[in-house]
């Protein structure tokens, strides 16, 4: 016989009924205080997912289709490497090379559509070459996939410091991935030098 402790009487109960309020048949049922707090705290984390999905959607629907508009065409030279590199590498997907005034550092977007885009200035051929290296092997990784999905995981998980935290080391061991991958191809260079 176990016995179940309220804030007015302790009340023998059975083994089933103590399997009961393990499952929560009982505990629901008998205690809307609970319940009501549950209730609560539930509708508390689905506005906190609401308001982090639609500031996600803000910050990377919006912003990066008004950044993406301002871009332009990368030249034949550009073009030319990414051709280069993309059959270097095996990837078979068609990637559109913008430039912008707009942004001091390239990055990779799109899932279906990829775009690189690079700031509108004149880089080496070296340059261009590590720059587009690094971004198309974010497109081998799959990182901006990755990186969706980890924003979604982080909507609904808002509340917790730990998925921040985690996420930022992870974003950081993604460049470090690519940064290694550039390092690996000038050694080459230089070592066939």
């Amino acid at each position: 016989v176990f016995y179940l402790a309220s804030n007015r009487e302790v009340v023998p109960i059975s083994m089933d009924e103590l399997k009961w309020i393990v499952r929560g048949e009982i505990f629901f049922s008998d205690f809307p205080r609970v319940q009501s707090l549950l209730m609560k705290l539930l509708f508390l984390w689905l506005c906190g997912v609401c308001i982090f999905l639609f500031l996600q959607f803000i910050r990377t629907g919006y912003l990066l289709k008004r950044l993406l508009s301002k871009c332009t065409l990368a030249g034949k030279r550009e073009a030319a490497w990414k051709n280069k590199l993309l059959f270097q590498y095996k990837i078979n997907k068609s990637v559109e090379l913008l430039k912008s005034r707009e942004i001091s550092s390239p990055f990779l977007t799109g899932i279906l559509r990829p775009k690189i885009v690079i700031p509108d200035r004149h880089f080496s051929d070296k340059e261009l070459e590590m720059i587009l290296t690094h971004e198309l092997t974010h497109l081998r990784n799959q990182d901006v996939l990755f990186k969706s999905f980890a924003s979604v995981v982080q909507c609904f998980h808002w509340f917790n410091p730990i998925v921040y935290l985690y996420l930022n080391k992870v974003y950081e061991y993604c460049e470090y991935a690519c940064d290694e991958s550039v390092i690996k191809i000038c050694n080459k260079a230089e070592l066939e030098q």
